[in-house]
């Protein structure tokens, strides 16, 4: 840059250079420097940001969720209106036998207007004053898309039933309600004879 004249106003306005930071940085540092940062921002980016499977699960959570309490609650109204879990059939109610606990009957009574002892009908009535509680039917659960209830026998309970033919497991002794997720079954052994034509095999 030229020295300043006096005599000159205008040499007083120009700007003198600025340093460059990256001038005595040598090359090799630059790189590392761009490759850290690289590093760092590829890491953040997917635990900032679910990913579609997350987001898919998540949904179907809340949708499960909202479907247990939708049913849950259903289960309870009816038996403060009835003081029974719903699902006993009237007729075995009033007999001197075991009650007798049925899906067909338990749908009934939450899905149609019920009266005190039970019985339903399509619309509320003075006799059946009471629901539905379900108007729109039995939710599904959406882990399976099923609606269906298994109703625990005597002595059965929600880890034994293994099967996927169900949505829900319903207890009706103490009105406990849970969605169907059967647990892994893994395949058998194989027999004897095949491991030991297996062996023979690896020999």
């Amino acid at each position: 840059m030229s020295p300043r004249d006096p005599a000159n106003p205008a040499s007083f306005l120009e700007e003198e250079p600025r340093p460059d930071p990256l001038e005595n940085l040598p090359w090799t540092g630059i790189t590392v420097l761009l490759a850290v940062l690289g590093l760092l921002l590829f890491m953040a980016v997917p635990m900032g940001q679910p990913t579609a499977q997350e987001k898919l699960q998540a949904q179907r959570s809340h949708r499960a969720e909202m479907a247990l309490e939708s049913l849950q609650r259903a289960l309870e109204d009816y038996h403060a209106d009835h003081a029974e879990w719903p699902g006993l059939d009237p007729a075995t109610a009033m007999a001197l036998g075991p009650a007798i606990h049925e899906e067909d009957w338990l749908r009934r009574q939450l899905e149609l207007a019920s009266g005190p002892d039970g019985s339903t009908r399509p619309v509320a009535s003075p006799s059946h004053p009471f629901g539905p509680y379900l108007p729109n039917g039995i939710p599904t659960n959406p882990a399976n898309g099923l609606d269906s209830i298994r109703v625990l026998g005597e002595g059965e309970t929600f880890e034994g039933v293994v099967d996927d033919l169900y949505g829900w497991v319903y207890d009706p002794r103490s009105g406990e309600l849970r969605p169907h997720d059967p647990p892994f079954q893994q395949s058998p052994e194989p027999r004897e004879g095949k491991r030991r034509g297996a062996k023979r095999k690896r020999r």
